[in-house]
């Protein structure tokens, strides 16, 4: 059989018919397969992510419930205070969320990355404390960036400054305690 076709047509079919027997091989499948067998691993992949999720979810669940067990009480509220390593935000802003839902709860966590750290510092909506403005008057002393609302304020520092930030949030949360019971 014989044909005349184009360079380009040419350029086109080649690199084609390349790929789809490299994917083909990388898929150990006929080239025909090709398509159904990319269905297939996207599928798996998408079940495969909803499991991680629900896993994820759960260990949060665990987590939140083991950093309760661990909190320290002041003034009849438990102050729950840590820093997590090898952790996303979203992570522990589910965290958080898990343990918001529990009265007298005031949660500070640090999440410690290579280069920068990140901060979420919340409450639960019985107490009456403008983290927001806490934010406010810590970020006039210490270089950090973020914000947030009256419960909840996010924010990311230096790795090296976390400790200080998460002890100055600690210290105006005390003084904020002590003059609600004062």
């Amino acid at each position: 059989v014989e044909f005349v076709c184009g360079n380009r047509a040419l350029k086109d079919y080649t690199w084609k018919n390349y790929y789809i027997q490299d994917i083909s091989n990388l898929l150990t499948c006929k080239d025909k397969s090709v398509y159904n067998r990319v269905e297939k691993i996207f599928t798996d992949r998408e079940k495969l992510k909803k499991e991680n999720r629900a896993l994820r979810e759960k260990l949060n669940k665990y987590m939140a419930k083991e950093l309760l067990q661990n909190s320290e009480t002041v003034n009849g509220i438990n102050i729950i205070q840590d820093k997590l390593a090898d952790m996303t935000l979203q992570d522990a802003e589910n965290i958080v969320k898990n343990l918001n839902s529990i009265e007298n709860t005031i949660i500070l966590l640090g999440i410690e990355s290579i280069k920068n750290s990140q901060f979420i510092v919340s409450r639960s909506s019985n107490i009456d404390i403008n983290l927001k403005t806490l934010f406010t008057n810590i970020s006039k002393q210490e270089k950090i960036k973020g914000g947030g609302s009256p419960q909840t304020v996010q924010g990311a520092c230096n790795r090296e400054d976390l400790n200080r930030i998460l002890k100055a949030f600690y210290d105006e949360i005390k003084k904020s305690l002590d003059k609600t019971n004062g």
